[in-house]
């Protein structure tokens, strides 16, 4: 057993590995709120999902039970990260920190195509430079940041394939399907890397009459999938449970949570690739280390390579942001389009330097290794500022507006919550998004609508009718609101206006416990209320 481990150790990929994993615990410890440099994950998605990942693990059923709309995948994983830390996110750092680690193994093993493995490495470490890039990354933890190493490995897988005369492996392919499935099952409107990438190959064996390939990938990729996926199925139908599941994960989804597919077909088709040229554009540091490198990869890359790179990238980027438009975009969404920045600087780099008949020798990496990551966090500091609002620099006021009052609303209220109800409260977000007091309270969403999702009133007003019935009934024992710093809980009318709740109802069955003052993850002065019931 010894003997095998030292052999582990001293294989070279390895060894890059865990370099990359060393590196990726700094950039996720500096950048990432779910670190513990941080006071508090304030992110309304990442405490959401650790919402209903936490209801999972006791047993909960999501899209039964608890209402939310991402993919079951992204609550086993916020679920597990729960079993870690019951009253913190910092259990998904651990996720995050493997997920970075191997999409610069990845961008590694695609130069390495190109050039040797030490001036690889050396440029892998470009790549947190853009995962974190804060627009896009924002507080971390989101399914774009674990989709991310996913989709730089088919594009590597593309590259090697076209330099093996289009020979993939069985193992391979058995992964691609798997991933498939995963991403499936987290967020389908990020499989258009896959989509590009099986057309694309059928296409290639049947026009070379490569049936026993054609036929491997289809049957490897196929049983793939179904290791991912049907475990889910069987899941849902012992729960009783895949109705709500179709509903809500994919007619929900479709129809009801994408407000923003008005337009004929051609905006709907043009949308996207207005989006993404927007993207590359619209940043001085992507329109020279992203559209410049794309325009030169298209002008000097020759090959099929080039071909089947672009067109998945572009289908990628098409079904990541489909139906939406500029003004109505998710900015985090475009997070989806950086492996396509990054793998395209680096291959077209690494092509420079094997023309320039460069190498960097073996003597040299660990110096070099280290500068170029500490420059790499340099730079990363420089369009990521999280870091400014981490226990770094304990008076930022990202935790309060009162100095006298060091600490942030969710850990005063759960504390609260968990003296006075021995450690099992009952609890109502309302009038807004997951604000973290269920993950600080340890409560359970007992209400099926525990949180105002991003859907308008006139699209589900169940939403908002099952909260305000929840007020009426006294069904919980707290309630938690937030509104702007200047505004009264009198008049509060939630998320957007569209709660609509009777406050004279809420003032009558609950009473105010606790206030405090800080910054929303908007920027703007809230007041964060805590209500117990009468």
């Amino acid at each position: 057993m010894r003997f095998r481990l030292e052999r582990f150790i001293k294989n070279v990929n390895v060894r890059y590995f865990l370099a990359f994993v060393l590196v990726a615990l700094v950039f996720i410890g500096m950048f990432s709120y779910a670190s513990p440099l941080y006071y508090f994950d304030y992110s309304p998605d990442i405490n959401c999902f650790f919402t209903v990942g936490k209801g999972m693990m006791h047993g909960l059923v999501p899209y039964k039970d608890v209402f939310e709309q991402k993919g079951p995948y992204v609550y086993l994983l916020y679920g597990l990260a729960y079993l870690i830390s019951h009253y913190s996110i910092i259990g998904i750092t651990i996720v995050e920190i493997i997920s970075l680690a191997t999409s610069m193994f990845l961008v590694f093993k695609a130069a390495h195509l190109y050039i040797n493995k030490p001036t690889a490495a050396i440029l892998a470490l470009i790549t947190p430079f853009f995962l974190m890039f804060q627009e896009y990354f924002t507080y971390g933890g989101l399914v774009e940041e674990f989709v991310f190493p996913m989709i730089l490995s088919a594009v590597y897988l593309t590259f090697k394939a076209c330099n093996d005369h289009f020979m993939i492996s069985k193992g391979n392919w058995l992964i691609q399907g798997f991933l498939v499935g995963v991403v499936f099952l987290s967020k389908y409107t990020l499989l258009g890397t896959w989509i590009a990438f099986y057309i694309i190959f059928a296409v290639v064996y049947l026009y070379h009459r490569q049936f026993n390939s054609l036929f491997k990938m289809a049957i490897a990729s196929g049983i793939g999938f179904l290791l991912s996926v049907v475990p889910w199925g069987i899941y849902f139908l012992v729960t009783n449970s895949f109705k709500a599941f179709y509903d809500v994960y994919f007619v929900s989804n479709m129809t009801v949570y994408n407000t923003s597919v008005g337009g004929g077909i051609l905006t709907k088709i043009a949308g996207p690739f207005a989006i993404f040229s927007e993207f590359l554009i619209d940043k001085p540091q992507l329109f020279v280390l992203g559209a410049i490198p794309l325009a030169l990869f298209v002008v000097f890359n020759k090959g099929i390579s080039k071909v089947l790179f672009l067109c998945m990238m572009f289908v990628s980027a098409f079904f990541a942001v489909y139906s939406y438009t500029p003004d109505t975009l998710y900015v985090y969404y475009q997070l989806a389009f950086m492996p396509y920045v990054v793998i395209t600087l680096v291959i077209l780099v690494a092509k420079l330097l094997r023309h320039q008949h460069f190498k960097l020798p073996r003597e040299r990496l660990v110096p070099m290794f280290i500068g170029m990551a500490l420059l790499m966090l340099f730079f990363t500091m420089g369009v990521n500022d999280n870091f400014q609002k981490s226990k770094l620099f304990p008076d930022n006021n990202e935790e309060t507006l009162d100095m006298n009052d060091k600490q942030t609303a969710q850990q005063k209220f759960g504390k609260i919550m968990r003296e006075e109800s021995k450690g099992t409260p009952t609890l109502l977000n309302y009038g807004y998004l997951d604000l973290g007091m269920y993950t600080v309270s340890g409560a359970l969403p007992t209400q099926y609508y525990f949180q105002i999702n991003n859907i308008p009133y006139d699209k589900n007003p169940k939403i908002v009718r099952s909260q305000n019935k929840a007020v009426q009934d006294k069904a919980v024992q707290w309630i938690v609101v937030k509104t702007n710093q200047a505004d009264s809980i009198k008049t509060y009318f939630g998320k957007h206006g569209s709660t609509r709740p009777a406050s004279k109802t809420l003032l009558e069955n609950y009473r105010v416990v606790s206030t405090h003052e800080q910054k929303a993850p908007n920027n703007r002065k809230s007041t964060y209320w805590l209500l117990k019931r009468r």
